[in-house]
């Protein structure tokens, strides 16, 4: 938490660099977040833990069903993510869902039936953060270890996914997969820039990626140390390309990074990188020195434990190395960084009553 908050206090400071305005909106927004993790802090001990996660599952069921009714009444038959952050509703189900029936084991009929429905509809939502998260908390949920048989399902199972692409009769859905299974493909950006159009066989998300990753180096080489302000990529973005907008028709140049991480980099250089690197990081060694510590006094169902702390921290760790939004990414670390002092509290409550 110490090292987040230094972070916190840097990617204001170095928000000043864009504009008073933009000082005074991170700061706020800062405040906000430190707050939120502040009271949790406080009111962690009188906090019902099972009953928040019932609650919490119930909720992102509906929520999810609500973004999903509302998408087909507009007509969309998939790719759900034209509300406002409905792609991350998306993401935060599975990890709930996950949970919820790791620690309800009994339920197993419902947690097939459940997970099935839950797949098809991550499929047709198109959110890829959503369903590479869903299958690694699958795998997780039967994880009995690292061995050859588990490496040899893990490729049957890739090669499943390819082979039933030509299956798949949604041009939406179909395009989607096609960029996760290749994902070694990379997008002509200069032939985009030049003509407005795309090489037969490529894709605008291929080419965004392919152009934020070198526009991305660049402006990191230009400002190494303290990066060109947080909110900056976009500003240089604009002056440099806002021209480019019209011209492409989808304005495909006005995107954000493609990734916290890199956005950090880009927009508060390597000193902000390295503080924002060191809060997972010493998050990490926490949590790890708490499951090594019920584990030695069997405190209770120790491959349960380990899972809800490895979907915990592994799911907003994913999204945010594959969505650059300082604001929710900040939240999601925030929450992970209190949770050892969370799970010290649960302990201490278990162990007096």
């Amino acid at each position: 938490f110490n090292f987040f908050f230094i972070f916190l206090i840097l990617h204001v400071l170095l928000s000043y660099k864009i504009s008073t305005i933009n000082f005074i909106r991170e700061f706020i927004q800062s405040i906000i977040i430190f707050s939120f993790l502040y009271i949790t802090i406080k009111i962690k001990d009188h906090i019902d833990y099972r009953l928040l996660l019932n609650y919490g599952y119930k909720i992102s069921i509906a929520m999810t069903l609500w973004v999903v009714v509302w998408h087909l009444y507009n007509g969309y038959s998939a790719g759900w993510k034209h509300l406002q952050d409905s792609r991350l509703i998306f993401t935060i189900l599975p990890v709930v869902h996950f949970i919820y029936f790791k620690i309800n084991s009994d339920k197993k009929f419902i947690f097939l039936l459940f997970t099935s429905i839950l797949f098809l509809i991550i499929l047709y939502s198109g959110e890829r953060r959503a369903l590479l998260i869903f299958f690694i908390l699958l795998f997780l949920f039967y994880y009995k270890g690292i061995s050859v048989r588990n490496i040899f399902l893990l490729f049957f199972f890739y090669v499943v996914f390819s082979i039933s692409l030509n299956f798949i009769t949604n041009p939406y859905v179909r395009g989607y997969l096609e960029k996760i299974t290749y994902f070694t493909k990379t997008g002509n950006y200069d032939y985009t820039i030049h003509t407005g159009e795309i090489l037969e066989g490529d894709t605008y998300s291929n080419v965004v990626r392919s152009f934020q990753l070198q526009y991305s180096k660049q402006l990191f080489l230009s400002n190494p140390v303290l990066g060109v302000g947080t909110n900056g990529y976009l500003d240089t973005l604009e002056n440099d390309y806002g021209h480019l907008k019209n011209f492409i028709g989808d304005g495909f140049m006005n995107t954000g990074i493609h990734g916290e991480f890199q956005r950090v980099i880009v927009e508060n250089g390597i000193i902000g990188f390295i503080i924002y690197v060191l809060s997972w990081l010493q998050t990490w060694s926490k949590l790890k020195k708490k499951i090594n510590e019920l584990e030695k006094i069997n405190f209770f169902p120790i491959i349960n434990f380990k899972f809800i702390i490895l979907a915990l921290y592994l799911s907003p760790l994913i999204y945010i190395s594959l969505a650059g939004s300082s604001l929710r990414s900040f939240i999601m670390l925030g929450i992970i960084s209190v949770l050892p002092i969370i799970i010290d509290s649960y302990i201490n409550r278990k162990q007096n009553e």
